[in-house]
């Protein structure tokens, strides 16, 4: 199954209306985890993800999208319900999964 598949279950999206602004959420996300594992090696732009990779890009790409239009909120306290975000684009408990390696990619 296609990313953009696994990420629309989960968000509850049946129709292809948003799979632009999907596509590219996925791509930020991987990007962003590009960019944390490998933080001193260049990465090619067409390197494949593993399965652990695409669960985590997945996973990235819904904490995207649930924080459209209100990125960088810090707290809320509406109707008896509070939301604290931290200042990054994906959550800090997400980010640690990731184990940065600095060597020479072949």
């Amino acid at each position: 199954m296609a990313m953009i598949d696994k990420v629309k279950i989960r968000l509850g999206i049946s129709d292809d209306s948003q799979d632009l602004l999907l596509a590219e959420l996925i791509e930020d996300a991987a990007s962003l985890y590009f960019r944390r594992r490998y933080p001193v090696t260049p990465v090619p732009d067409d390197m494949p993800l593993s399965k652990q990779e695409e669960s985590w890009v997945v996973r990235a790409t819904v904490e995207i999208y649930g924080k459209l239009g209100v990125e960088g909120q810090t707290y809320d306290n509406e109707n008896g319900k509070n939301r604290g975000w931290e200042t990054g684009t994906i959550s800090r408990s997400l980010l640690q999964e990731i184990t940065p390696v600095a060597g020479v990619y072949s």
